[in-house]
This record gives C-alpha cells, structure tokens and sequence, in this order.
C-alpha cells in the first residue's frame, strides 16, 4: 500500500463470507512507498509473513523495508468462515482516504495437513541384463564383448578391486561448451526402470564429484552426483552436496539451445546410495528423470524431478570428474523395473 504524507489510510480485506471454504486466507502485497512515511497503528489482526532473514521488518507488521530501502505493506488475514456460506462470493480491498494502492490480492483455501508419510516406492523386479556387481577383473568397455562403453575413455587410473569399480577424478569436465570429461555407459532398458548405485566417495576439494547419469550426449543428460562445491570458507572446510543437474534444450522465449541447471538433494556421505529414476510421459513426449539418495540404503530423500523432451534416448552411465585428486569406488550399478 502507497500512503500520502499526512494522509490517514485504511485498508480494508473485505472477504464476502459466500462461496469460500469454512477456512480461507486472503493475502495482499502492495506496491513500495518511494519514502519514508508514519506507519499505522498495530492492528491484532495482522501478521507480517516474511522472515526477518529476508528484509529488515519494522516495528508495524504491516509495514516492511525492504533491502532496495524501500518501504512495503505486507499484510495476510486468516478468517474462518461458516459452514452455511455456500453462495458465490468475491474477496476483495478497499480503502479510506487518498493515496492508496493495493494489488496481488487473493484468496485461497488453507493446506490440508498432511500426519501420515507417504510410503516409500520400492524398484520393481531386478534386470540382471541391465546390472553389473563389478565382480571381474576386466575394467568395463575395454573388451569387444562388454556392455559397457567409454565416452573418452577409458579414463585414467580405472581399475578393478575387491568387487569394485575404483575411478580417480579426473580435470575434465562435462559442462555447456567445456565436454572433456570420460563418461562410462551401457544400454538402458526399454520402458520405465530405476538404476542404482552404491558410492564410496571423500572429496576433499573443490569441484570434485562422482555419481550417476542417463547419458544422450554431451549437451542432453542428467547426473546426480555427490559434489564439492565452489564455495570458500576461511577455515579450510568444504561444502559438500548431493547435486541432481540436467543439461539440455531449454523452451524459452526465445528457446535456449543448451541450458544447465541443478537443484540438490539429500545429505551426502562417504558412502552414498544413489537411484535415478526414468519415467517415459507418452502424453506429452517427455522424458522425466527422478533422483533420490540415501546414506544407509533403506531411507531415502527424494530430491526432485527434471524433464526433457524426448528426442535421443539414454544411456545409463557413471562419471569421476571435474578436479582431480580423489578416488570414487562404485560398488555396482543395479537397474530395476520401475
């Protein structure tokens, strides 16, 4: 709300009790005062919303300053309403006196709360066609006969030992324009199916990551892995994340070609389970992806879900990239019916 110097307003939330649920709020945020001005009288029934971790909240909770040192009203009002208003009804402002504007008004029922947890969604059968227990002692997409093969590889130092699949990180990175890292794949199943991995990783230093992807090409995939971020602290400690990225085509206006983007997940640890999930939307010619980790194997936290459209079809794979320095062993790499 904008106030005149001098000028006493009141606004007023005016929510017509017909037509609305028994329990509803209506929610107003008005455009910023270009000066500082005598804010109202506290009223009982108005809360400030934001946080003061997000703008400097003055005394009023109807009035905030925000960062740009601009002044804003914020107000929301709960009511709750009776059963019997049934008839079509509006909500709406209104104010008394001059100088005043309001905007981004709304109602809306509250949240149901949710009590119960939703149970967790176990992979389907086993598809040993699909799966590897790296339990050879032949390193993968080195023989004519393997199922799995290198994108730049093989990369330096892999070996086989004790039942494992150890990669040292490499300088390479697989990035926008900046495709120099080695990508180990293999066929993925057709139809929808959950590839797991168990991973034994410590980075110590920026940028360093390993994990899983489904693989098009080097500007179409998604990977979840876990990574050291760029992040400094003067203390010489680290910040460590489960990272789940896609790149690919991007529906902007106008389309960008190749688009980065990454959203992070659960707590990493040095021995981190990982599923990625692929989901074929036939409906709208999409191909949806779904990360979860877990630092036990049997709890999971679900991270989120990336789509792109479905032009090229994937490949399961694994990457140790981005800085060198630290060894990533994977355990195996088990796919299931979804």
């Amino acid at each position: 709300m904008r106030r005149s110097p001098g000028t006493l307003v009141t606004t007023l939330l005016c929510a017509l009790l017909a037509g609305l649920l028994p329990a509803a709020r209506a929610t107003t945020a008005a455009r910023p005062a270009t000066e500082d001005t005598t804010t109202a009288r506290e009223a009982p029934t108005y809360h400030n919303p934001l946080t003061a971790g997000v703008v400097d909240a003055f005394p009023d909770p109807v009035m905030i300053r925000g960062k740009d040192g601009l002044w804003y009203a914020v107000a929301t009002q709960e009511r709750t309403l009776p059963a019997a208003a049934v008839r079509p009804g509006k909500v709406g402002v209104a104010a008394r006196g001059a100088g005043a504007d309001a905007d981004n008004v709304g109602a809306a029922a509250l949240h149901t709360p949710v009590t119960t947890r939703v149970p967790e969604r176990l992979p389907g059968p086993l598809l040993p066609a699909y799966s590897d227990d790296f339990d050879t002692t032949t390193v993968p997409g080195t023989t004519a006969d393997s199922p799995w093969s290198w994108v730049r590889g093989p990369a330096s130092g892999v070996t086989m030992a004790d039942g494992a699949l150890p990669w040292p990180t490499q300088g390479g990175e697989l990035y926008l324009g900046t495709n120099t890292a080695s990508v180990l794949t293999r066929d993925a199943p057709p139809g929808d199916y959950t590839v797991e991995t168990r991973l034994r990783f410590a980075p110590g230093r920026t940028n360093q990551q390993a994990g899983l992807v489904l693989y098009g090409n080097d500007d179409r995939y998604l990977k979840l892995v876990h990574a050291v971020l760029p992040v400094s602290h003067t203390d010489g400690k680290t910040t460590h994340v489960t990272e789940f990225a896609k790149e690919g085509e991007r529906p902007t206006t106008p389309p960008t070609p190749v688009a980065y983007g990454p959203m992070f997940g659960g707590p990493p640890a040095d021995t981190l389970w990982m599923r990625l999930s692929y989901h074929a939307d036939t409906a709208r010619d999409e191909t949806e992806v779904s990360a979860a980790t877990s630092t036990d194997g049997a709890h999971w936290v679900h991270t989120g879900v990336w789509t792109l459209p479905t032009s090229l079809r994937l490949r399961i794979g694994l990457v140790a990239q981005n800085t060198a320095g630290a060894l990533a062993r994977f355990d195996y790499v088990r796919t299931y019916r979804r």
